[in-house]
């Protein structure tokens, strides 16, 4: 028999667990058992988005060797009396699990109460190690968490007073207290092995129940820069550091992000590659991303050479419109010289485009920030794509007539016309040859093109404070980080399964909301080369079926 607990730690990647393996164990007459929260069975056997490739094909395949036995969250009738007559006849654990109204018989046996007890209950040094290792894994760490990363990450999770009252000993006490195993079933951070060593402690992972309850309570909260920087000098595993990378990029922490990335490039992860590139041009460092496509390309990666000719390509298209507009700025006509500023941002010529911005805008630039750079803006959107352009001044106007309907203050009607007119301005850092594809993308390919939000929210707060000449935009501007809100979070769910963040509900900011309900309508009612538009009475009846409840529309007031 073979007992895999947790079956998604066994899968993903090349070594992942294979169905062809299992088959050889079935027939070999091996009887194997795993669990699998429902939510992970929901995601590795769902099929893909007809303009994505299938990320879970193998996972899928393996699960269909399985006969799935769906497990109710409560027992029956019939199990509830085998239970209590075991209880009776002297089994004290089942008696007590019995007597849990809160979690139920299996949560209660599997010591769920007392991991949640343990964690909520911790002194302050031993909060400070779980919630470090709580968060590293809801960041995405999968391998075993060292003693060192979470000893460094810990004092960001004390405060001054704390750390500075902290006793000889405290991590090593903390440990302790996190790993006691609890009613013989589980502890908080379990201690495991490498597959080599016996007797030897490489790490600790948290326990599953434990990490799902506190995930929730924590998924909001900011993470500590202890946190962060313990992932850059501990992790090993390029996987871990992508996806952490990742995960810095979406909370806009990009100087952690481009840390990991780094690593995870120097352990031979590809995807990294690509990530940080994208990265790199949404902050106007073009130049760096080609050098790290070229030094790839030097060590024969055929994708890297593809991806230079790309870069370049897409440089040699806009030559000509950049000299053509430069000339015309020179000779003083200012709306060349905005979209010229546009060009050379898209370019990541950032420096250049500061010089003639304000060499254009003289005195004035404060004020006419959000019209004229949102106008060169837009002028890159054209040359990327000239749908884009079109697409997002539709937008402007729609989401601007959404909120004055929800009767918004006019700072974020505002905002909600800027976040709007910008919304897909991170798409100027993807790859053509990604943003551009007309077939089904790949995982990999899916997670650059999400990367656009990020990208904009970045693109949008650095410009602000490069053009207006400030660290703090929002003092002049206070509509500016409503706007930069309203990009990063427009691809969210209410449901909450979008991106980046996986905000639900009222979590997502109302500007965001707005601009989804806005995206979708203009996507039906807009003439595309695969589909005929729907009048504008279809695209309203597929709203009104397609919400989750009424706050989208829901009228609202800031004070």
């Amino acid at each position: 028999m073979v007992w895999l607990d947790e079956l998604q730690r066994y899968l993903g990647g090349s070594t992942g667990l294979q169905a062809a393996t299992v088959r050889t164990l079935l027939h070999a007459r091996t009887v194997m058992i795993a669990t699998l929260w429902p939510e992970r069975y929901t995601t590795y056997t769902a099929f893909p988005a007809s303009h994505r490739s299938d990320p879970y094909a193998t996972e899928r395949e393996l699960l269909d060797l399985a006969d799935v036995v769906h497990l109710p969250a409560s027992f029956g009738v019939a199990e509830q009396a085998r239970a209590q007559a075991a209880a009776d006849a002297g089994d004290r654990r089942i008696a007590v699990a019995l007597q849990s109204a809160d979690y139920g018989l299996t949560q209660t046996i599997a010591a769920a109460p007392q991991l949640v007890d343990r964690w909520s209950a911790a002194d302050p040094y031993a909060a400070a190690v779980l919630n470090a290792a709580i968060d590293a894994t809801r960041l995405g760490v999968i391998s075993p968490i060292s003693e060192g990363l979470l000893r460094a990450a810990a004092p960001g999770y004390c405060d001054p007073r704390q750390r500075a009252a902290a006793p000889a000993g405290w991590f090593e006490t903390a440990l302790a207290y996190a790993t006691t195993t609890l009613s013989g079933a589980a502890a908080a951070l379990a201690p495991v092995s490498d597959q080599t060593t016996m007797g030897h402690i490489s790490g600790y992972l948290v326990a599953d129940y434990l990490q799902q309850h506190a995930e929730q309570q924590r998924r909001l909260l900011q993470v500590p820069a202890t946190c962060w920087q313990a992932m850059i000098d501990h992790l090993t595993d390029s996987s871990d550091q992508s996806r952490t990378a990742y995960s810095a990029q979406t909370r806009l922490l990009d100087q952690y992000a481009e840390l990991l990335y780094r690593q995870a490039i120097n352990n031979s992860n590809s995807q990294a590659i690509s990530l940080l590139s994208t990265l790199l041009i949404s902050q106007g460092r073009k130049q760096e991303a080609v050098a790290i496509w070229r030094d790839r390309a030097e060590a024969g990666d055929r994708s890297a050479v593809a991806a230079l000719a790309d870069m370049q390509g897409e440089q040699d298209r806009t030559a000509a419109t950049v000299t053509m507009w430069r000339r015309q700025a020179e000779a003083g006509d200012r709306s060349a010289a905005v979209r010229l500023t546009g060009l050379l941002i898209g370019q990541g010529q950032a420096e250049e485009a500061q010089a003639l911005w304000h060499h254009t805008s003289g005195a004035d630039v404060a004020r006419t920030f959000t019209t004229d750079v949102a106008q060169a803006l837009t002028s890159a959107m054209q040359l990327k794509d000239p749908y884009l352009r079109h697409h997002s001044e539709r937008m402007s106007r729609l989401v601007a007539m959404i909120v004055q309907q929800l009767r918004m203050t006019p700072d974020d009607v505002e905002a909600a016309r800027l976040a709007a007119l910008l919304h897909d301005i991170g798409k100027l850092a993807l790859p053509s040859a990604v943003y551009l594809k007309a077939g089904a993308l790949t995982e990999e390919e899916f997670t650059i093109i999400k990367m656009h939000v990020t990208h904009g929210a970045s693109i949008v707060r650095r410009l602000s404070r490069l053009f207006e000449g400030t660290c703090h935009p929002t003092v002049d501007h206070p509509h500016i980080a409503r706007a930069i809100e309203g990009i990063l979070h427009h691809h969210e769910r209410f449901d909450g399964r979008g991106y980046p963040l996986g905000l639900a509900g009222e979590e997502i900011p109302q500007i965001a909301r707005a601009i989804t309900v806005a995206d979708a309508f203009d996507s039906m009612t807009t003439d595309r080369t695969y589909r005929s538009p729907r009048s504008i009475h279809e695209a309203v009846v597929e709203l009104r079926k397609g919400r989750a409840a009424p706050l989208i529309l829901r009228s609202s007031r800031r004070s």
